[in-house]
């Protein structure tokens, strides 16, 4: 049988917790994980993680689960807003979104950690 990349090792590893984008090498030792900010997504980053060429380093970048308003507006990785537009402050719902991602990132490095 064929060898698979390491795209298609990963992918079934990282999509149902994260839609990514992914830049692969060849005889790669490292991996660069990145994470952007409230109101972006994976795209300025996965270009960043291109440029920077860092040799013998594949690169993911992960986007935020939660949408911001309109899809054009970026993504959030914990409730950020009420649905009037209003940052939330300290909040149960602004924790347990905390909570949600880090055991997803969690899940993700210790399957990744296992390839």
């Amino acid at each position: 049988p064929a060898k698979k990349s390491r795209e298609q090792i990963l992918s079934p590893i990282i999509s149902p917790l994260f839609k990514y984008s992914y830049a692969e090498q060849s005889e790669c030792d490292n991996l660069l994980i990145m994470l952007h900010g409230l109101g972006d997504t994976e795209v300025n980053y996965m270009k960043l993680g291109k440029t920077m060429k860092l040799p013998n380093t594949e690169v993911i970048a992960l986007r935020a689960p939660l949408s911001l308003f309109f899809e054009d507006m970026g993504t959030a990785w914990i409730p950020s807003f009420t649905p009037d537009g209003e940052l939330i402050q300290n909040s149960q719902e602004r924790l347990e979104g905390l909570l949600n991602v880090r055991r997803s990132l969690t899940k993700l490095l210790d399957s990744l950690a296992s390839i």
